[in-house]
């Protein structure tokens, strides 16, 4: 026993060692932050598939920007909707002078979306581009918010977007859930070497797109388009990514409104990790190992040997640290009972559901 106390000993060293890494990558994230305030023309993009009850809301909230109405367009593109969306979109689109769009050409990729901003993108008038899903409800700062965050070298931006529910703690949950993703994309573009984003909040310069070759030079993946991009433009020589760790330039998004639905959700966002570089998976791997360490020798502690579990309390306080300074950034908290309810779902989907989503086929 008392070498598996010293194994687990080991263990939360390099534990540990790993969060002080992200933590010092979110540092240099705060120290690079540009917060520049020129007002160019910009143009926001918005790929929408059967999303009837969020749609208008979330085009509702880009029309009323503190934004000169006159430098930003609107761009959405219906994504071959089956419900009443397609039925919703044409009034509100001309009545707020929305550029509304149809995707002819579903079959390119195996995701409808890619070829949906590809069209968008193609449409657009403007060099920045802002991104943003039909379930967001981006704030009103959320413009200013974002391009703040660009200069003449900077070719992609990464926000923060926590999800929400109706449910309190499944609420709170998801939102601990957005941070812990958002914490490795900060922290990354901290080092200059970004490696995941999300989709529902990010902004990147069409000369970026196409300098690494546009979406045809991605991988062809279900999921993780917007991860290519950020790591594609990463690489390139010409170009810097920052993250926006801006409480003006958080966007709130619907969440799935059970636990099914998440575990699906997460299942097909996993999935894009297959494409990522070797180095990127093997350093997931090994904290990922190590987590799983920590948790089984404390179960085996918890009916053996309590000292064992001492590790475990540390592995707990290091991300309950992160976590809280990174969510404070948002003016955002949480429950030490929620933070403990998400410690156990977090183990489970990347036990279970990420080996699953590396290894399987994933359908939308």
């Amino acid at each position: 026993m008392y070498r598996l106390l010293y194994i687990s000993c080991l263990s939360v060293v390099f534990y540990g060692i790993f969060i002080l890494i992200v933590r010092y990558g979110l540092f240099l994230v705060q120290q690079n932050n540009i917060l520049q305030h020129d007002l160019p023309f910009v143009s926001i993009v918005v790929a929408v598939r059967n999303k009837s009850n969020t749609v208008l809301k979330c085009l509702n909230a880009l029309v009323h920007q503190d934004y000169p109405r006159h430098l930003y367009e609107i761009i959405v593109v219906d994504d071959a909707s089956s419900d009443c969306t397609h039925e919703r979109l044409p009034k509100f689109c001309q009545k707020n002078k929305i550029n509304l769009l149809h995707n002819p050409v579903r079959e390119k990729y195996k995701s409808s979306k890619k070829t949906a901003l590809e069209l968008a993108v193609a449409t657009s008038r403007a060099d920045i581009l802002l991104f943003a899903d039909a379930d967001c409800f981006p704030p009103s700062s959320w413009i200013r918010g974002m391009i703040r965050h660009f200069d003449k070298t900077v070719g992609f931006v990464a926000g923060f977007s926590p999800q929400t529910t109706d449910h309190k703690l499944a609420r709170r949950i998801m939102e601990i859930d957005a941070a812990s993703a958002a914490i490795v994309s900060a922290a990354t573009i901290g080092f200059g070497r970004g490696v995941t984003c999300t989709g529902r909040n990010l902004a990147y310069r069409k000369k970026a797109l196409q300098d690494i070759g546009g979406f045809a030079a991605l991988p062809d993946s279900l999921s993780g388009d917007d991860d290519f991009v950020l790591q594609a433009v990463s690489r390139h020589p010409s170009w810097r990514v920052a993250y926006a760790l801006d409480q003006n330039a958080a966007v709130p998004a619907a969440g799935p409104n059970n636990l099914r639905r998440f575990l699906q959700q997460k299942k097909r966002h996993l999935s894009a990790g297959k494409y990522f570089p070797p180095s990127v998976q093997l350093s997931f791997a090994v904290y990922h190992a190590l987590n799983l360490l920590l948790w089984a020798v404390t179960f085996i502690g918890v009916w053996t040997m309590p000292l064992l579990c001492f590790p475990f309390a540390f592995k707990l306080l290091f991300d309950y640290s992160l976590l809280r300074f990174f969510l404070a950034q948002f003016n955002m908290t949480f429950h030490v009972r929620d933070f403990i309810f998400w410690q156990v779902l977090f183990i489970f989907y990347n036990a279970v559901i990420g080996p699953i989503a590396m290894l399987t086929k994933i359908k939308w």
